[in-house]
């Protein structure tokens, strides 16, 4: 038998358009990262907002351009 893991629902799903609040543009997500995924050195020096790292964030395509970001879920709509 194999374990059984819980899975945390996602607000948003892949191909989603969103609202990034804190930066103000649309984008559309790209990824989930249930597991915060990006190195220690990026959140201290970039995630500002010191989003919680045991939340959900997303790898989000900002719309009509090839910029493209890690957000926490919590700063989308």
């Amino acid at each position: 038998m194999g374990t059984v893991t819980s899975i945390t629902p996602t607000k948003f799903s892949v191909g989603e358009l969103i609202h990034y609040k804190l930066f103000d543009y649309r984008g559309v997500i790209a990824d989930v990262d249930r597991n915060f995924q990006t190195s220690e050195e990026w959140y201290h020096a970039i995630a500002k907002s010191r989003s919680p790292r045991d939340k959900l964030w997303y790898h989000v395509r900002a719309r009509g351009s090839d910029y493209s970001a890690h957000v926490a879920g919590r700063n989308l709509e």
